[in-house]
């Protein structure tokens, strides 16, 4: 069962903050209390369009909120796909503590790049975005790095 639903419609939404109404979805497998008893996969597409602090809070809070049911076997999540361009996105939801980690058995973290109309993927057993300075120099220094894309690159660490 694949269910949308809006951040506008979630109570605690509304009361962390009040912000102008944005268009930011989450698409996933519902994780409340219904009838459906199969086992369910949380998909999260890219729900940060801004860098506004508080929404990028929120929504990283009911993002961490969902892996910790999938890593405590709660409401039937098996796995999450978090899927962002947003690099502090990324950083806040994989930040567990200063001492705690994902084991390899928990989590995948994956680079996906387009080079011709080709997607790649590519998996690390670490968390390989520390930074998006460092993420802009590996890619830069990437063999499938586009020559299109590259100046741009380029531009953005200058």
């Amino acid at each position: 069962m694949i269910k949308k639903i809006s951040l506008q419609n979630i109570a605690t939404y509304r009361n962390y903050v009040e912000i102008k109404p944005k268009k930011i979805n989450f698409i996933y497998g519902s994780h409340e209390s219904t009838s459906v008893t199969s086992n369910k996969i949380a998909i999260i597409d890219d729900p940060i369009s801004s860098l506004d602090s508080n929404v990028l809070f929120i929504v990283s809070t009911l993002v961490k909120n969902l892996i910790n049911d999938c890593r405590n076997n709660k409401n039937r999540i098996q796995q999450v796909f978090n899927l962002t361009h947003n690099i502090y996105f990324h950083k806040e939801i994989t930040f567990l503590g200063s001492r705690e980690r994902f084991s390899l058995n928990e989590v995948m973290y994956g680079i996906i790049r387009k080079k011709d109309n080709i997607s790649y993927f590519n998996t690390y057993e670490n968390n390989a975005i520390k930074s998006s300075y460092q993420l802009m120099w590996k890619e830069l220094n990437s063999e499938e790095m586009s020559p299109i894309t590259s100046f741009n690159t380029m531009r953005r660490i200058l």
